[in-house]
């Protein structure tokens, strides 16, 4: 996650190597973060996650896919997909994906123009292991 703690009046990247490598994050100028749907579940902690909901809006689609790591084997894994077109959509999950510390949350969208903009917002409980 990156965060920066006052407005922004330049872009801010984040890249896979100094100054060459690829872009990973970024944050747009005067919103101060990334805007990203990703999460890492904290050390000590397992995570529940209930639901997310995504939407594009007019004349727009999107191919959204949650991926997860987990936080021992290292491997991202797809655990939902929905298509989405000029709507919200909810995805509900009836028993919650339980995540493992330092287990990553990664949600990516691919639009047909690979200009679409799609919101997405997630529902997640953290439970401190010995509480």
């Amino acid at each position: 996650r990156m965060v920066y703690s006052e407005t922004n009046t330049g872009v801010i990247t984040a890249r896979t190597v100094s100054h060459a490598g690829t872009v990973v994050a970024q944050i747009d100028v005067g919103k101060a973060q990334t805007l990203m749907a990703v999460y890492t579940i904290p050390a000590g902690n397992d995570g529940h996650l209930l639901n997310y909901t995504a939407g594009v809006g007019k004349l727009d689609n999107a191919n959204l896919s949650l991926y997860i790591r987990d936080g021992v084997t290292g491997a991202f894994r797809i655990k939902s997909e929905m298509s989405i077109y000029e709507s919200i959509q909810r995805q509900e999950f009836s028993v919650p994906l339980v995540l493992r510390e330092k287990s990553d949350i990664d949600f990516r969208a691919l639009g047909a123009t690979g200009n679409s903009l799609c919101t997405l917002n997630f529902d997640l409980i953290l439970h401190k292991w010995g509480k």
